[in-house]
């Protein structure tokens, strides 16, 4: 997020979140990792506040500098999420925070955000210390690892093409092994060219770079989809994103059909329901005067005059819409 301040409103410390706080609830985003939070407590307080109905918000700040540097967090959507059933681990201060939420049936999601240091040097005493408390802390392996990583395996995932620090890259590497996470997005597109930063060089040529990925446990590969990248204008990274479904998830169908609203004071459509409507009143007297297995009867009855409504309902809806793209189209 490259610190609080955004260029499009004003320059108050915080002003950046309620761009973010919409970009959330407009992508239904359920768990977004933030990178270069620069928060102290007072900071994040104040955000916790703000935002106490709509968002939890988990930061672990540089120690040394936490509103100059660094920084990490987890904001997670209550409309999403159960956010009452979350636990967090700082890892390395300020650069690697996890998140383990409890799913149903005694199930749970564990996640690391990071945000790797730019100086490739010092990259194997940072994945190595994350091994290393990741094992103190006896957590089970991430499911998902997202974040900055500042380098990149792969030489094409930078423009122009170049391989990056070898002991850092391997070092990286290692930690994969250990936790059992791949690269899904470039499994599924090894080929494709596709860069989340962008920075000048001394001719003030870009250079681009697939810094931020999302690793995924290899055993949940198979249930991530509609991989994304959003440039939100928040930060000079762009955004990534990926959907989750749990093996076990229940199948979520199409929901059901709604009359359109703008149809609702249409005489075109109000007149004939009524109308059928008042019919179906008198067969549905008629009926339960003659009181022959009358319940089975008017069921049937009244399932026939609701799919009747829908097509009068749709048949209208397919002329009133094209009646209106002609109106926009005469209006251009």
């Amino acid at each position: 997020m490259h610190g609080k301040k955004s260029p499009s409103i004003n320059h108050h410390d915080l002003n950046k979140w309620p761009e973010l706080a919409t970009l959330i609830r407009e992508s239904r985003t359920a768990i977004l990792g933030v990178q270069e939070t620069h928060l102290d407590e007072s900071h994040v307080d104040s955000l916790r506040d703000m935002y106490r109905n709509s968002l939890i918000i988990h930061n672990s700040a540089d120690p040394d500098r936490p509103t100059r540097s660094a920084g990490v967090a987890f904001v997670v959507s209550k409309a999403m999420v159960n956010t009452g059933a979350i636990t967090t681990h700082v890892i390395v201060p300020g650069r690697a925070l996890a998140m383990v939420i409890k799913w149903r049936e005694g199930q749970s999601l564990t996640l690391l955000n990071v945000y790797a240091p730019n100086d490739p040097g010092e990259h194997p005493p940072f994945w190595e210390a994350i091994a290393e408390e990741w094992n103190r802390l006896g957590l089970a392996k991430p499911d998902f690892v997202l974040g900055d990583h500042n380098i990149v395996e792969d030489a094409l995932d930078r423009a122009p093409v170049r391989f990056d620090d070898e002991r850092a890259v391997e070092a990286l590497r290692e930690l994969r092994e250990t936790f059992d996470i791949q690269d899904t997005w470039r499994q599924t597109h090894p080929n494709t060219k596709l860069y989340t930063h962008r920075q000048p060089n001394q001719r003030m040529e870009y250079m681009h770079a697939r810094l931020d990925r999302i690793y995924v446990a290899r055993l949940k590969a198979k249930y991530v989809f509609e991989w994304g990248i959003i440039h939100t204008g928040l930060s000079d990274h762009a955004m990534i994103s990926v959907r989750y479904t749990p093996e076990d998830a229940p199948e979520i169908g199409p929901g059901r059909w709604t009359l359109p609203l703008f149809l609702l004071n249409d005489p075109e459509v109000i007149g004939p329901a009524v109308g059928l409507g008042m019919t179906l009143q008198d067969k549905i007297s008629t009926i339960q005067e003659e009181g022959n297995d009358a319940n089975r009867e008017i069921q049937t009855l009244w399932s026939d005059f609701k799919k009747k409504i829908i097509n009068i309902a749709r048949e209208r809806s397919k002329l009133s819409k094209g009646k209106m793209k002609a109106r926009i189209l005469k209006l251009r």
